[in-house]
């Protein structure tokens, strides 16, 4: 009996011990609950659309297109006209013709071109708006610039200042021509390029019959310079009115080598108003004008 007790004791006693391992069993559901655990790493995934938000800050620059095309209008709408160039190529002769009529002369009338000469030419600049001077402003009226440069013509012509023996008609004469220009600017059938290019035609004809006139052939120069000089007019004038083929482009090389005959030929001779003029269509010709 003793013997039995205690094997149902140690039965008894072993059994409970072998439970102890089955309560181990929700232990290790442990790391079940881990699980949810690792769904943190799934929620972060939202954090990654953080860059997708970033694409419509990209659309910025976009942004940005308008303004350049306004910039753009700007240039367009400011870009300066044909009579504009003419005008500021006689205020540098003004400048010039005034500077030597007040320096090399005591003459009084000459002095008095001198100084309107430097005024008008100062009005001029300030009305061409080349420079943004806010304070001051000029409106730029042809009939304005037409009526300076015949005052201009009118003073030099009493005034006896000039380069060499030639009278300081020059700045007078490219301001009537920029009034001229701004005149017929609403003609489309003639270039700017060519009305300054037939004046300056008409200029050379003038100056090799003046030469005649002046040296009554009393040199090779006096006689073969003008024949040379009206021939080359005459063809210039037939290029611009474009009714006499002659199988001659109206181009810039063409304007440019009689720009040059007149320039080194007639115009030292007298003047010296022909071959600056044609050089001055070449300049508009060159320029898209």
């Amino acid at each position: 009996m003793g013997e039995e007790n205690s094997t149902e004791k140690i039965t008894e006693e072993k059994a409970p011990a072998k439970k102890a391992p089955a309560k181990k069993a929700p232990a290790k559901k442990a790391p079940a609950k881990k699980a949810p655990a690792k769904k943190a790493p799934a929620k972060k995934a939202p954090a990654k659309k953080a860059p997708a938000k970033k694409a419509p800050a990209k659309k910025a620059p976009a942004k940005k297109a308008p303004i350049k095309k306004v910039t753009e209008k700007k240039i367009t709408s400011d870009k300066i006209t044909a009579p504009q160039i003419v005008a500021f190529i006689a205020v540098l002769i003004l400048c010039s013709e005034s500077v030597t009529a007040l320096l090399a002369s005591t003459d009084g009338l000459t002095i008095l071109f001198g100084i309107i000469a430097i005024i008008l030419a100062i009005v001029i600049f300030i009305s061409l708006e080349f420079i943004d001077l806010s304070p001051v402003k000029i409106p730029n009226y042809w009939w304005l610039t037409l009526v300076f440069g015949v005052i201009l013509v009118v003073l030099a012509f009493f005034s006896t200042a000039g380069f060499a023996t030639w009278k300081p008609y020059l700045g007078g004469v490219l301001l009537i021509i920029a009034g001229l220009m701004e005149i017929f600017a609403e003609k489309k059938d003639i270039l700017p390029s060519k009305l300054v290019a037939l004046i300056g035609a008409g200029f050379a004809i003038y100056e090799c019959i003046m030469i005649f006139a002046i040296f009554a052939f009393s040199t090779p120069a006096t006689i073969i310079n003008p024949i040379i000089g009206i021939i080359v007019a005459v063809i210039l004038i037939i290029l611009v009115l474009d009714k006499i083929d002659i199988k001659i482009p109206y181009n810039w090389w063409v304007l440019l080598t009689i720009a040059f005959v007149i320039f080194t030929w007639v115009s030292p001779l007298y003047a010296g108003i022909a071959g600056t003029v044609i050089m001055i269509a070449f300049i508009l010709l060159i320029l898209g004008y």
